[in-house]
Order: C-alpha cells, then sequence, then structure tokens
C-alpha cells in the first residue's frame, strides 16, 4: 500500500491467486490536530491482473475505521536501551460494518 501527501491510500492485496485493487483514504481524525489517529475509507474491488480468481476481501463496500503511527524497534527487539534505532510503522483497521473487516501494518520504506 501507498500514501500520497493527500492522504490517497492505494495498493494490492493479494491471498494465493486472489488479488484485491485497494483505493482509499487516510486523513486526521480531527482535522488540523495533531493527534495521531487518522481515520481511514478503504475500498477494494476485483483486480484486473492476470491470473486473478477475484477479491479475498468484501468488493465495493468502505472498510472504515482508524490507523496510528507507531515507533518499533528497528531490530525488532523487545528491550531497549539509549542506542535503540526505531522505525515508523502504519498500523491500520478497518471493517464494513457487515462482518468483513482487514487489519495491516506498513513499514516507511
Amino acid at each position: 500500500m501507498q500514501i500520497d501527501d493527500a492522504g490517497n491510500v492505494t495498493g494490492t492485496y493479494t491471498s494465493g491467486t486472489r488479488i484485491c485493487d485497494l483505493q482509499g483514504t487516510a486523513t486526521l481524525a480531527t482535522p488540523g490536530s495533531a493527534k495521531n489517529l487518522y481515520a481511514v475509507r478503504i475500498v477494494a474491488e476485483n483486480s484486473t491482473q492476470p491470473g486473478s480468481t477475484g477479491c479475498a476481501l468484501s468488493t465495493g463496500v468502505p472498510h472504515n475505521g482508524f490507523a496510528a503511527i507507531r515507533l518499533m524497534p528497528a531490530d525488532g527487539s523487545i528491550i531497549v536501551n539509549s542506542s535503540t534505532r526505531y522505525a515508523r510503522t502504519l498500523v491500520m483497521a478497518g471493517s464494513t460494518g457487515t462482518g468483513g473487516y482487514f487489519t495491516m501494518q506498513m513499514t516507511k520504506q
């Protein structure tokens, strides 16, 4: 997944041969605030990629939820000290309200 400076989300979800194209938005939940909470809205559609056998997510229905930026030790350790380096990750979860849902975590590249 990718998020541009305007908060537009694009990406692909793959589960075996089931491929979904993802589009949506990720914006501050409280516009103009400095809070670390983002409102997300993602819609999955069947991919036109060759070999795709459909989408494993609920298609055409908005998945609404929230996301937050989280700092994680870059080396994956659970014990931190003054020399620990951190990587920013975005943790996101959303649901359709009718049983469909997604969760994901992205690390800034």
